[in-house]
C-alpha cells in the first residue's frame, strides 16, 4: 500500500498519473489493479516497431528520450524527503508518447 501511496503523490509532467487502485485479496493473494491516466498516443514501442502510423521524426525521438530520462531524474533525485526505490525495468512499452510530447512514464 506505500507503493500505490507514493504513486498517488509523484506528480512530475513527464510521469504518468495515477488515476485509481483496486485490491481484492484472493486465493492468488492480495491482486492489485493499477489504473493510470489514459495515453491515446500509445507507447514509444508501438511508434518505434510500427504499430502506429505514423513513424517517429529523429528530432521527435530524441524529444521523448529526454523526456523520459527527465522523469528518471526526478523519480532519483528531486522528491523531497522522499527516499525512492526504482524497481521496474524501463522497457519501450513503459514509455508513454503524449500529443504533444513531453513524454510519460509508466511508473510500474
Amino acid at each position: 500500500m506505500a507503493e500505490i501511496h507514493f504513486l498517488g503523490v509523484v506528480e512530475h509532467p513527464n510521469l504518468v498519473k495515477l488515476v485509481g487502485y483496486c485490491a481484492e485479496d484472493d486465493e492468488r493473494g492480495i491482486q492489485r489493479l493499477l489504473v493510470y491516466e489514459f495515453m491515446e498516443n500509445g507507447s514509444l514501442e508501438d511508434h518505434l516497431f510500427m504499430r502506429k502510423p505514423s513513424p517517429l521524426s529523429w528530432k521527435m525521438r530524441l524529444n521523448i528520450l529526454l523526456g523520459a530520462a527527465q522523469g528518471l531524474a526526478y523519480l532519483h533525485e528531486e522528491i523531497d524527503g522522499i527516499q525512492v526505490c526504482i524497481r521496474f525495468p524501463l522497457h519501450l512499452a513503459n514509455v508513454c508518447v503524449t500529443m504533444h510530447i513531453p513524454v510519460t512514464i509508466n511508473q510500474i
